[in-house]
Formats: structure tokens, C-alpha cells, sequence
């Protein structure tokens, strides 16, 4: 069994991300004052999707890649999945605060999400091959 140290590389960049959108979270909590959900804000409710988007999706896309990597998939491979899927984590973001309907806001949400699923859907299939 191998570390997976490609998964683990691209975690990090991934976890500075989070580390962003859930610091803008709490900045936003403390200066609107609303101690549990969006207070009714809708620049604030963005933020909290944001960060909830990544939550939802990263830990199982983080699962399929470390053990595609484990259960030896070809390190280019890997480089281009979880090239991909920071690609698509740092787009993402942009759909809550780029203006709802523009050129930007369709395509951080069309690739984000999309480049997102499409990594975790090779992934699980390919890890129906790779299982001993």
C-alpha cells in the first residue's frame, strides 16, 4: 500500500480554501451580528453556500481520490484528477459572488460544479476496477 502523498499535496491548497471561505463566514457573522443563519442577508447567505458547497462535496471527493491513489492509480492520472478538481474548488467560489446571470457566474457554477462531479464520477468508477 502506498501513502497518498499526490492526494495530500493538492489537499492543502484545497484546505487554504476553506480556511478562506469559512474566515469570510465568520467575519461576516461577527460584523452583522447573527449568531445562527443568514439573518435574512443575502451577501451573507452566499458566503455560508460557499462554504457549504466545499463541505458537502470535498471530504468524499478527498475519500475517492487518496484511495484511487492507495490502490495504485498512475500518479499522472491523479495529477490531472485533483488538478481538475482544485480547478473546479476555486471556481466554485465564484459563483456566489460574481453577479447572478453573468457571463462569470454561469461559467464558476457550469464548471465548478460539473468538473466537481465528473472528478468524483471517474473516480468511483474507476475504483471498481482498481478494488482487488
Amino acid at each position: 500500500m502506498t501513502f497518498p502523498v499526490i492526494t495530500l499535496s493538492y489537499l492543502i491548497p484545497i484546505s487554504l480554501i476553506h480556511s478562506f471561505l469559512s474566515i469570510r463566514v465568520v467575519f461576516a457573522r461577527t460584523r452583522l451580528r447573527v449568531p445562527f443563519g443568514d439573518g435574512g442577508q443575502d451577501e451573507f447567505a452566499r458566503r455560508i453556500r460557499a462554504h457549504g458547497n466545499l463541505i458537502e462535496y470535498l471530504p468524499l471527493a478527498i475519500i475517492l481520490m487518496g484511495s484511487l491513489e492507495i490502490l495504485g492509480e498512475r500518479p499522472m492520472v491523479m495529477h490531472a484528477a485533483m488538478a481538475l478538481l482544485l480547478a473546479a474548488r476555486i471556481a466554485h467560489p465564484g459563483t456566489f459572488w460574481a453577479r447572478t446571470g453573468s457571463p462569470v457566474y454561469y461559467f464558476c457554477r457550469i464548471f465548478g460544479a460539473f468538473t466537481t462531479w465528473a472528478v468524483m464520477t471517474a473516480a468511483t468508477l474507476r475504483l471498481i476496477f482498481l478494488l482487488p
